[in-house]
């Protein structure tokens, strides 16, 4: 994980892509649906992964 600007942080997922999201504050459903996206995963994928 990589530092972004300001109070945001970079992210490099295994695709390749590079997401960037806020650290602070709450992550609206929108950026998150948009970043599990650009990740490459699906909802499922990305749930199965928080589990761990």
């Amino acid at each position: 994980m990589g530092r972004g600007k300001g109070d945001h942080v970079n992210i490099k997922m295994p695709n390749g892509q590079i997401v960037t999201i806020p650290i602070s504050g709450d992550l609206k459903i929108g950026l998150l649906k948009s970043a599990i996206k650009k990740a490459g995963l699906d909802d499922d994928e990305f749930i199965a992964l928080l589990k761990g």
